[in-house]
């Protein structure tokens, strides 16, 4: 088994038990991206570095891809939880959050909403219960995405052999966070 780690135009980077490399599937009129997810797990004949199948994944998280034609995008398969940021400021939009809920749930995936930049409001319960009111069943954790200490807030969900996405809107902190989280794993 190898798990993809990353797709490009022609190839796809898998990871395995005997680290990384790259790999070229057969050439097919669907694009690799219609066809492969990151997350996916494909067995593989280790010696000719090639694809025998995709498993089936028991997530696949996708969207509608661009242009005309009625097709979707796969996003990242086996997921499972979707962290959804949203930041404790001006940009907190429970309509975007109802979105973001609805794709994970459409994705079979457990949802985890975390409220960035908690540091900057003297409240951030306000927000939490924002949140509970529209999703009573989803856990929702404050934290301040530059503080190691706050983000360890998030370890129940990052354990071995568990799998989370990130998403959320641009400027609530997603790239901080994941950051902290690097550092705090080194």
């Amino acid at each position: 088994p190898a798990r993809v780690a990353s797709i490009q135009r022609n190839s796809l980077s898998l990871l395995c038990e005997h680290g990384s490399f790259e790999t070229h599937p057969p050439r097919s009129a669907e694009p690799l991206s219609a066809r492969f997810a990151v997350g996916d797990w494909l067995l593989i004949e280790r010696a000719a570095r090639c694809v025998l199948r995709r498993l089936e994944p028991y997530s696949c998280i996708e969207r509608a891809a661009a242009g005309r034609k009625s097709q979707s995008q796969l996003i990242a398969a086996n997921v499972d939880t979707l962290l959804i940021a949203t930041s404790c400021n001006d940009d907190f939009n429970l309509s975007r959050l109802e979105r973001y809920l609805a794709l994970a749930y459409e994705s079979r995936v457990a949802p985890l909403v975390v409220l960035t930049k908690a540091d900057l409001v003297d409240e951030s319960s306000r927000f939490i219960a924002a949140v509970n009111e529209i999703a009573p069943l989803v856990p929702v954790i404050a934290l301040n995405a530059l503080d190691h200490t706050s983000a360890t807030a998030l370890t129940p969900w990052l354990g071995a052999g568990q799998t989370v996405a990130l998403v959320g809107s641009s400027g609530v902190g997603k790239s901080t966070l994941t950051n902290t989280l690097c550092m705090r794993a080194e």
